[in-house]
């Protein structure tokens, strides 16, 4: 084993450095300040069982032999600056890892591959059981032969520009524990075929352009116990059956286009912490509704409007009172909103349920130039595409710092980590 995790290392992986190791299973170089492209001599390591060059300055192409380590079990290149043959739409070296058996760890998020998922996707070992490509620019539509990779537990495709529907295949992986699909573009309606995942207690879907209505049997899924639909289309009324789940900790309903009453089992959900209904039209009816375990100590409801009341201070203030360091970075989040558009959260224009956040939200990512102070966008005139990328980049922080619920957003090591890659993108162009 070589555990070099957490330091200053800085410099290129040096191309020799399978020479000497011929033995070596376990290669950890995660947190430190590595650059360049990473050599083609890594897949010499014909025993290495973990790979992990995480959280480095890496760039160029994942090389294309990778599949040549056919005893590997981990393998983790994500928050780097690593980036895609741009002849070569689709992420050809996914398809190399089909050698690698015993694979079962492939994180590979927070680059900027910008390319499309590969339908040999499918031809992964069913032994894969965590896949993570989150916020690394990938397009096109979710294969439908994902849903060969039986043994998934997690699938993070969170926060990049994925289109079309969500797959009915997804309903083949019967392990699935973990999906998150937030922050894309996926249409249509929330397929039934995610019923038949048991073991799901994690549904992430949060702004897509999901439509139509939800799956009554969604509640039937006794495992749930996160779900996070806000910022879509949902119409309809919210399925009786979420409300006769016991299991359910967190649901996130938000800013949808649901109607009609909420029912009574809802105060019996013992387990339930979160529920934000915020923006719906929705009418409670007063009766023994269990209410108080929805209550907080003064008796204030806390479940239907965001308390954030002077646009700083993060949701959970007003409702619990807590300080903690997630707050801090919903605070941050805002600051970055002002700092770009030159508009402050108390202004006149933000009023009642129309925030700051909703106000970057709508705009994100089309149309976010229409709302950057014009004296940044007119500072320098030549590289536009560059400084628009840069601001699309800085505000799509912004709004995962912001998002409502404490423990989803992201802690500031990878905010930083986020800034610094920004950065340097910005000084490449």
């Amino acid at each position: 084993m070589l555990d070099l995790n957490t330091n200053s290392i800085s410099g290129n992986l040096p191309s020799s450095i399978a020479n000497g190791l011929p033995d070596l299973e376990l290669l950890y170089l995660e947190g430190n300040r590595l650059s360049g492209e990473i050599p083609t001599s890594v897949s010499n390591f014909s025993k290495l069982t973990s790979l992990d060059l995480s959280y480095n300055s890496f760039s160029g192409q994942v090389p294309m032999n990778l599949g040549n380590l056919q005893n590997l079990q981990k393998l983790r290149f994500d928050n780097n600056e690593l980036t895609n043959d741009p002849s070569m739409p689709e992420l050809d070296f996914l398809i190399s890892l089909k050698n690698c058996r015993n694979l079962k760890i492939i994180w590979m998020g927070f680059n900027s591959f910008n390319g499309i998922l590969p339908k040999s996707l499918g031809n992964l070992s069913t032994s894969v059981e965590s896949f993570t490509a989150d916020y690394c620019g990938i397009k096109g539509i979710i294969p439908n032969e994902i849903g060969n990779i039986s043994s998934l537990m997690e699938l993070d495709l969170r926060g990049n520009e994925l289109t079309g529907t969500i797959p009915e295949a997804l309903g083949q992986l019967r392990k699935l524990q973990k999906l998150r699909l937030d922050f894309n573009k996926l249409g249509e309606s929330v397929p039934f075929n995610l019923c038949k995942l048991t073991n799901l207690y994690y549904l992430g879907l949060r702004n897509n352009r999901l439509s139509q209505h939800l799956p009554t049997c969604l509640g039937n899924l006794t495992a749930l116990q996160e779900i996070y639909l806000d910022y879509n289309s949902l119409t309809s009324t919210i399925p009786s059956t979420l409300w006769t789940n016991k299991e359910i900790q967190i649901l996130s309903l938000a800013y949808n286009l649901l109607n009609g009453s909420l029912a009574s089992e809802i105060g019996t959900i013992a387990s339930m912490r979160e529920l934000n209904l915020s923006d719906e039209d929705m009418v409670a009816h007063v009766g023994d509704f269990g209410i108080s375990k929805l209550l907080t100590t003064d008796q204030r409801i806390s479940i239907t409007k965001t308390l954030g009341t002077i646009g700083y201070m993060a949701p959970e203030y007003g409702s619990t009172g807590l300080i903690s360091t997630m707050a801090d970075v919903y605070s941050y989040g805002i600051m970055l909103m002002e700092t770009i558009t030159k508009k402050k959260p108390t202004d006149d224009m933000f009023a009642g349920e129309f925030t700051m956040r909703k106000w970057v939200f709508e705009s994100f990512p089309d149309a976010i130039m229409q709302i950057v102070d014009v004296d940044l966008v007119n500072a320098v005139e030549e590289n536009i595409g560059a400084k628009e990328s840069c601001f699309r980049s800085i505000m799509g922080l912004a709004l995962e710092c912001t998002v409502h619920w404490p423990n989803e957003r992201l802690n500031m090591k990878d905010v930083l980590t986020r800034l610094v890659k920004i950065k340097t993108e910005f000084c490449k162009a």
